[in-house]
């Protein structure tokens, strides 16, 4: 009877798992497809690169019907990145660096709504904060041309996993960046010294970008699956021993 009962906890258990191992799978096939694109405009194949994007929105859609839903924003932003990429890898005039940009973009994007805990768009922290570094070096040296070039520098880092930041954390966060950007971008109404200062504020806040992502709530998903999975078991636990202590009391009592 026992052995009965242990099949039936691990039929229950496996049962929990098959919506988010369809969702993984489902997935995969459009990350593995995103990286397989920027390796191949690192290798500057274009045209190769292109031909797997173009691939893109059907698999998508595919993947749409095997359980993995999008809000209506998130299809929105992925659409547009997407076409962003496609034109990159289509414009003769645009240099590597950019086109790998934007397929950068475009791959982290698509991680960021797949992964729910470390996704690819964290392990920039340091280019980020390196160039960032740079940037309040110039403001502290003075140095207006430099400030400015490395400010558009910092900027073309951080619009690359921006896409990517939106789907993982609050907007308030975002937000917070925004106000930072659009202060600082306003070079000929800025003093050194407001300028020091906001740079102090914005270095907090960017750091959060990446730190909010270890102290998110679990996944309410997650959440859910543990708390019937703790209660099977302890379902079952009690029941075994209920009948346990029911089987010891009828041999107890009878002559």
């Amino acid at each position: 009877m026992k052995g009965k009962i242990v099949v039936m906890v691990l039929l229950i258990l496996l049962s929990l798992q098959p919506l988010a191992y369809a969702k993984t799978t489902s997935w995969d096939s459009l990350n593995n497809l995103s990286d397989e694109a920027l390796q191949l405009t690192k290798q500057e194949r274009y045209e190769e690169a292109a031909a797997l994007l173009e691939q893109f929105p059907q698999k998508l859609e595919q993947s749409r019907h095997d359980t993995v839903n999008l809000s209506p924003e998130n299809i929105r932003m992925l659409t547009a990145i997407h076409q962003e990429a496609v034109g990159a890898l289509a414009n003769d005039g645009l240099e590597k660096v950019e086109k790998v940009r934007k397929i950068i973009r475009f791959r982290l994007l698509v991680d960021a709504l797949q992964s729910e805990h470390q996704p690819l768009w964290t392990e920039m922290e340091g280019s980020i904060m390196g160039a960032f570094s740079q940037l309040k070096t110039a403001a502290a040296d003075g140095d207006s041309l430099a400030f400015q070039n490395d400010f558009h520098s910092f900027l073309d880092q951080y619009e690359t996993i921006l896409p990517s930041v939106q789907v993982d954390i609050r907007r308030e966060y975002v937000q917070r960046m925004d106000a930072h950007l659009a202060f600082l971008n306003q070079t000929e109404a800025v003093n050194e010294e407001s300028r020091l200062k906001q740079l102090d504020q914005m270095e907090q806040d960017l750091q959060n970008l990446f730190h909010k992502m270890k102290e998110e709530e679990v996944n309410p998903s997650l959440i859910w699956m543990m708390v019937t999975t703790g209660s099977v078991i302890i379902f079952t636990l009690s029941y075994v021993a209920w009948r346990k202590y029911r089987g010891d009391k009828i041999q107890y009592t009878t002559p």
